[in-house]
């Protein structure tokens, strides 16, 4: 690589960045002969054309991180229903889907899938932003554009391999675990939101180097946003837990907000240490919306500490265990909002103490009444009534 202190411009800079290039394409990749599919592409000319782009730029990748347990790549103009219909060879109740909201689009996943009775990765792209890599023939006043839109899905891919990277580890360290974990409720809202955290750490900082200026903005703008009102709105949800008395439902809707918080806050804490750059300094937004809110500002800084230590013995995991202490970060949040989750012989159960906070305002009280009142009628009407509509103070 070249040096920061050498010109970049003198030919004796060139000369060594051409020479360490091509040392660097030396090394063995360890990308396997994977097959690349392409789904309703115009011709199988710009099919072919930019099979060859991803197959490049994969094989750098391999060289870098560990990729031999990719097991296929899908590029597709119909992103969302690939997903949906992707053969994952083990059973599971969750349809893949992507990102789709105010705050993120999702073009790439990095699904697990078991081929042959091993764990291994499948890449799904969509194909309108990843056939931006394709040559083009764009005027010069589009060029900028089109030039970010390539760094975003070359960095986007570097992401997904990292993914790939993590889960073959994760395969050699517990192979009779992966993929075979049966988890309640309850647990997929602790453990199962410690490996998401984990899992979006680990392939931002793998994939770091190959961000540019816009990818820690991105990263803090996208986490600044799910963390802005998720203490209030997770709180307003006890409330009228208060009043409808559903379990589920305010588990889902808590475990919900602290999920989208936690994993946005491990993208960007996770790019930042592949950089080695501090967050107070390199997401001084974030570090000062944290700031306000003691309790996510408390789990972003056992975040950090229980990636790291993670990210220094991966590879050399004996048993799922390593995830422990960042699962009781994540209970430790979700306490803090005012839910507890203990082990019972019957399984896990959820406490959730009475705290003035969260205890409903008459306001509040008098409108989840007149909702109840005006579906009470309405069930009614068309003869599925079944319970009195009336909360008891």
């Amino acid at each position: 690589m070249v040096s920061m202190n050498a010109d970049p411009n003198s030919s004796e800079s060139s000369e060594k960045a051409d020479s360490d290039f091509e040392a660097f394409l030396e090394r063995s990749t360890t990308l396997p002969d994977v097959t690349i599919t392409l789904i309703e592409f115009a011709s199988e000319e710009l099919a072919n054309q930019l099979a060859g782009i991803l197959r490049a730029h994969l094989s750098i990748f391999g060289r870098i991180l560990d990729l031999s347990g990719l097991a296929q790549v899908y590029v597709s103009y119909d992103y969302r229903s690939t997903l949906a219909t992707l053969e994952r060879g083990f059973e599971t109740n969750r349809t893949l889907s992507p990102t789709e909201d105010e705050v993120a689009v999702g073009i790439a996943m990095a699904p697990a899938v078991v081929r042959e009775g091993k764990v291994k990765s499948v890449i799904v792209l969509s194909a309108p932003h990843f056939a931006s890599l394709l040559p083009s023939q764009e005027v010069p006043e589009n060029g900028s554009k089109l030039d970010q839109l390539r760094d975003l899905v070359v960095h986007t891919l570097g992401h997904e391999c990292g993914h790939v990277h993590d889960r073959e580890l994760q395969a050699r360290c517990f192979p009779e675990v992966l993929l075979k974990q049966s988890w309640s409720r309850a647990q997929d809202a602790l453990v199962g939101t410690a490996f998401a955290c984990w899992e979006e750490y680990i392939a931002s900082r793998l994939s770091a180097p190959w961000g540019n200026e816009h990818t820690a903005p991105g990263f803090e703008d996208a986490f600044c946003s799910r963390l802005e009102n998720a203490w209030s709105i997770m709180v307003r949800s006890i409330r009228l837990y208060r009043m409808h008395g559903d379990v589920p439902r305010v588990l889902a809707e808590v475990a919900s907000q602290i999920r989208m918080v936690a994993m946005y806050g491990s993208y960007l804490v996770g790019h930042l240490a592949g950089l080695d750059q501090a967050l107070e300094t390199a997401a001084p937004n974030a570090s000062a919306l944290l700031k306000a809110n003691q309790p996510f500002e408390r789990f972003m800084k056992r975040l950090e500490k229980e990636c790291d230590s993670l990210y220094s013995t991966h590879g050399s995991w004996a048993d799922t265990k390593v995830f422990d202490t960042l699962t009781e970060a994540v209970h430790d949040l979700y306490k803090e909002v005012g839910l507890t989750f203990r082990e019972t012989e019957n399984g896990t159960c959820l406490d959730i103490p009475h705290r003035a906070d969260t205890m409903p305002t008459l306001t509040e009280f008098g409108e989840f009444q007149q909702q109840q009142i005006r579906k009470h009628i309405a069930d009614a009407v068309n003869g599925t009534e079944t319970t009195n509509p009336v909360a008891k103070p």
